[in-house]
């Protein structure tokens, strides 16, 4: 196997011969896991081993070499099966799944379930979404519809989002790539290539590439509109607001995501619709409108919406502690961002946890707590060894110890490295700069 691809003499051995036994594995995880280009030459195998049936035999006359047509494929799937379920388990959990299920309703199903797990488990996510792309791509012939190729261009839709959220670019790009092909192949309706151009501009968010999502979502929002769902219209115009405010654009996001909360439908979707609230309010706070985003938080009502969401509540309380640091509140700030710091950590959110950290750092700083800082800045140094985080990103915060160490620490130069590590948390190669010009 190259860097990218199977060889056709390792597809064409898939039911004939023994690999050795790490070629093998590597082979069987390429094409259960990798690259979608490559199992569509392998589909005739995997088609087998999802579905498997007695070969048609009904033009070999020979009974030797029909005999040995059978052993092979009996070979091929007696040497993947133990892996691959180990790996990959395809026969489906009974439990989580209608009986009886098979053809479109099992896809249907299969992408009911991913969705469901999008915030809660991204693993589940992903494993749904694999499930029923596997599932989609192993119709029988009759099945070969314009239909049937926008049911393969949702579920590899919906896989590319699964490999985004966890963070497989390379897979997801590829899933993409199929997304598209099976979409030309169909009926191209425009509510499925809307949903596609959405979980593209997603993927575009990620990468940093920002314009490029928000050209994609203007795209989306003329679709919607067209097709009268004034909800995910507005749903298109609050992702451009979302990927705004990450741009370091707050004005142009607040502006967009008002919009965006006028029209969106909050019984269709009440979770869009609080951490919509939430980024307003963010928004707002980024405008230098603290004392407004306090009021809009305390009609909110997140913090019961978000009470079963531990996750979400505790950036809630990062989002309140940020207020009351603008608004010179200490106390208060000190305890709403010390509750969501330690609410990361006992989540396994480090790399959060650690942001947190450097505005508690920053409001420590204010008040000439230099020795509390420099203590903060060893512990992250310690929690993003055990990350694995780039080196710069440690260069970072080692910045922030040295230049406490040397008194020529500032709350702007916090909030440039706060900055810098946000950045680099989508962007493992961006390169640290001493902000030395950072307004203190």
């Amino acid at each position: 196997m190259d860097d990218d691809h199977v060889s056709d003499e390792q597809v064409r051995r898939l039911g004939l011969g023994p690999l050795d036994g790490s070629g093998w594995r590597n082979l069987v995880h390429h094409l259960l896991f990798g690259c979608p280009i490559c199992r569509e030459r392998a589909e005739p195998f995997l088609r087998a081993l999802l579905h498997p049936e007695p070969p048609d035999t009904s033009e070999l006359s020979d009974p030797d070499l029909d005999a040995a047509y059978e052993a092979a494929i009996d070979r091929a799937l007696d040497r993947v099966r133990p892996y691959a379920r180990r790996r990959f388990p395809f026969g489906l959990p009974k439990s989580e799944l209608p009986p009886g299920l098979s053809g479109p309703p099992l896809v249907e199903a299969l992408l009911a379930k991913s969705f469901a797990a999008r915030y809660k488990n991204p693993c589940e996510m992903w494993r749904f979404a694999t499930y029923a792309q596997l599932a989609a791509r192993t119709f029988d012939e009759s099945q070969a519809t314009p239909e049937a190729a926008d049911l393969r261009a949702r579920a590899f839709g919906e896989l590319a989002n699964a490999c985004r959220v966890n963070d497989d670019f390379t897979g997801a790009e590829r899933a993409f790539d199929q997304a598209r092909r099976h979409f030309e192949r169909g009926t191209r309706d425009p509510a499925l290539e809307a949903r596609i151009l959405e979980l593209r501009a997603s993927y575009l968010n990620d990468r940093r590439l920002f314009g490029e999502a928000c050209d994609l979502l203007l795209r989306v929002e003329r679709i919607r509109r067209e097709t009268g769902d004034r909800h995910l219209a507005a749903r298109a115009i609050v992702l451009r607001g979302i990927y705004t405010l990450y741009d370091e654009d707050p004005q142009s996001a607040r502006e967009l995501l008002a919009r965006g909360l006028r029209d969106l439908d909050r019984e269709r979707d009440p979770e869009l619709h609080h951490s919509t609230r939430q980024n307003y309010i963010r928004a707002l706070l980024d405008c230098g409108e603290p004392l407004r985003a306090a009021h809009e938080l305390l009609s909110s009502g997140l913090g019961e919406a978000f009470a079963d969401s531990p996750l979400n509540l505790a950036k809630l309380r990062w989002l309140e502690g940020q207020i009351y640091a603008a608004l010179g509140k200490h106390a208060l700030a000190e305890g709403a961002l010390e509750a969501a710091r330690e609410a990361f950590h006992r989540h396994g959110q480090g790399f959060n946890g650690s942001l947190v950290g450097l505005d508690l750092a920053a409001l420590w700083l204010e008040q000439g707590r230099t020795r509390d800082v420099m203590d903060l800045a060893q512990e992250i140094t310690e929690i993003f060894a055990r990350l694995g985080v780039s080196a710069e990103v440690e260069r970072a915060i080692r910045y922030v110890y040295v230049a406490c160490e040397l008194n020529v620490a500032t709350v702007g130069k916090i909030r440039y490295v706060k900055r810098f590590l946000e950045r680099a948390e989508r962007d493992p190669y961006l390169a640290f700069v001493y902000p030395e010009s950072a307004a203190g």
